[in-house]
């Protein structure tokens, strides 16, 4: 069974909107707690050589898992079922959307921890020839968990050393979303000491009371607050910030406040 929790939330709904609770039902199980971190192997082989060249791992395969749910036995006894009318609501809830949905299981160890996903398969479970419960196939955008999104905000004035840890589980650098609001500096720079002094850094910024750069290190995408100054590219060195795992120290230059913005991934399986 992947999951001991007997609620979950799709699309910020619970469940008990529907009457329904997780559990197993006859040879309906959740079946196995699998992972899709391992990747697949990239490699090539010589004929001549008795081992391959090892290129790495393609992490492109997304966790999946099956979460099997029904009439909650707690409100409801074996002489009930699910009419033609619970059914459509409960399908449309779960199913057809145009992107992914949050999916979370009421679990003490899950509590900080989704599932960005789509329900990819929904399977009706009858018990006595009856309508009573669901098998549905979870199919996330990643191999991963992510957490809760979490705020770092520091005010920075001269040089100030700062630290942010890292809570991402995975063997992989994470590239945060950020802010900086500036107060008064054309220069500002992040330097982070802890992954051999990698700089993030702006030079000759307009002086603007209401300048903020917003930084999507991911995806390298950098926008600004003032349409005023809609191209920050060009004072810009090119570097997106990258965290380790763990703490980070860092050094930030210049008057700002700085604001990161935090879903790390974790390994949590399915």
């Amino acid at each position: 069974m992947g999951f001991i929790g007997s609620y979950f939330s799709f699309d910020g709904i619970p469940c008990s909107e529907y009457g329904l609770s997780i559990y197993d039902i006859g040879s309906a199980s959740q079946g196995d707690f699998r992972f899709a971190s391992t990747g697949e192997i990239q490699e090539s082989w010589i004929p001549s050589r008795g081992k391959s060249h090892f290129y790495g791992l393609r992490k492109n395969k997304p966790l999946q898992f099956s979460i099997v749910f029904g009439i909650d036995p707690q409100y409801s006894d074996m002489n009930d079922y699910l009419d033609r009318y619970e059914i459509d609501a409960i399908a449309n809830w779960l199913t057809g959307h145009d992107k992914r949905k949050w999916l979370e299981i009421t679990q003490p160890d899950m509590e900080l921890v989704r599932y960005n996903c789509v329900i990819t398969d929904l399977t009706r479970i009858d018990h006595a020839w009856l309508p009573w419960a669901f098998s549905a196939t979870v199919t996330c955008g990643s191999p991963y968990g992510i957490m809760h999104p979490m705020s770092y905000k520091y005010t920075c004035l001269g040089a100030t050393p700062i630290e942010l840890f890292n809570r991402s589980t995975i063997n992989q650098d994470y590239y945060p979303k950020m802010s900086i609001e500036l107060n008064g500096s054309s220069t500002i720079s992040i330097l982070n000491q802890t992954f051999g002094g990698y700089e993030l850094k702006f030079e000759d910024l307009p002086k603007s009371s209401n300048l903020t750069i917003l930084i999507d290190n991911e995806n390298k995408v950098i926008t600004s607050s003032d349409s005023t100054y809609p191209n920050l590219y060009k004072y810009f060195n090119n570097n997106f910030l990258p965290l380790l795992r763990g703490k980070n120290k860092m050094l930030v230059t210049g008057d700002c406040i700085v604001n990161f913005m935090c879903e790390f991934p974790v390994n949590f399986g399915g």
